[in-house]
Parts: structure tokens; C-alpha cells; sequence
């Protein structure tokens, strides 16, 4: 069975204040009720903390609530300098049912000092780490590399397009 991916965008928080691409994008697959997505560069919010914004996205293009779908955050070394080629985390994603009415304040520290963005959460995500059917994990093995590789996010990001046949649009990198 043929699984086709696709690339979702997401606001940068960086954006306004000069830091990178004014959408971030990930690549995902649906298989059954599982949604997997990982990042298709670093130059902007990364999946961790954009994952509202991209479980929404994801929901609106399949044209479905955040609850019909199971999500899985797939952390390789393309978003996260902690990660090396072969090695990757996965989380599932827990929507929880209630939205948060409070008033978040998240402050990224950035060259030009500190960026305060303040907004309601729409609803509280929580993550517990997961294991996958090493089938689906292999179907990402072009974003995860191998162990020993030695490849910048950008062969990554060359790799990748010509893997699944997409384009990637996030700003060129060394």
C-alpha cells in the first residue's frame, strides 16, 4: 500500500521579530487514525512548541477534528542540533479534551532581546514518548538518516524532497 505524504505549514513565532521564514513546515503521512509529521528545517518554532498550530493544520487540510486522529511528533536531527543522523525521538501527542481559557506568556530569547507573545491556548498538549511499528518508522528514514552519516539539514532537506517527490520551500541553509 502506497502511504502519500504531504507538507503542512505552520506560523513561525520568530517571524515578526526578523528570525526566520514566516511559516515552518513538516512532513506527515496518515495511516489509519495515526498522523506522523516531523520538521522539514530549524529556522523557525519548532515542532515541540508550534504543535498546536500544526495538529490543527493537519486536521484542517484532512478535513477532520484534532480528535479523530492520533498525532505523533517525529524529532530528528533536520529541527534539533541535540539529535544526530539515525537517532530520533517520537512523541505522541495527547489533546486533551479541554481547552485552556488562561493566558499563556512564552518568551523567546533571540539576539535582539526578549519577544513576549501572549495569546489564549486553544487547547493543552501533552506528549508521552512512543514507539511506532518500525515499518512506519522506516517510511522516514530519509528524514531520520543513518547513524555515522555526516549530512547538513540541507542535503537532509535535498534528500528528503527527492524521497517523497515534494518541494521544499523553507529558506536555503548552510
Amino acid at each position: 500500500m502506497a502511504h502519500i505524504f504531504k507538507i503542512a505549514h505552520y506560523p513561525n513565532w520568530g517571524f515578526l521579530s526578523g528570525c526566520g521564514p514566516e511559516f515552518g513546515q513538516v512532513l506527515y503521512v496518515i495511516i489509519d487514525n495515526k498522523c506522523i509529521f516531523t520538521a522539514l528545517g530549524y529556522d523557525f518554532t519548532s515542532t515541540i512548541n508550534g504543535c498546536e498550530s500544526i495538529v490543527e493544520e493537519i486536521a484542517r487540510l484532512k478535513g477532520c477534528s484534532i480528535h479523530d486522529l492520533e498525532f505523533y511528533d517525529l524529532q530528528t536531527h533536520v529541527m534539533y542540533d541535540s539529535k544526530v543522523p539515525g537517532k530520533f525521538e517520537i512523541d505522541n501527542i495527547v489533546v486533551h479534551e479541554e481547552p485552556v481559557e488562561e493566558e499563556i506568556e512564552d518568551i523567546l530569547r533571540e539576539a535582539q532581546g526578549d519577544i513576549i507573545i501572549k495569546g489564549p491556548h486553544r487547547w493543552e498538549p501533552g506528549w508521552n514518548p512512543a514507539k511506532l511499528d518500525p515499518s512506519i518508522i522506516e517510511l522516514f528514514r530519509p528524514c531520520i538518516g543513518q547513524l555515522g552519516q555526516k549530512r547538513t539539514v540541507k542535503e537532509a532537506q535535498n534528500e528528503i524532497a527527492k524521497a517523497y517527490g515534494l518541494v521544499i520551500t523553507v529558506p536555503e541553509l548552510n
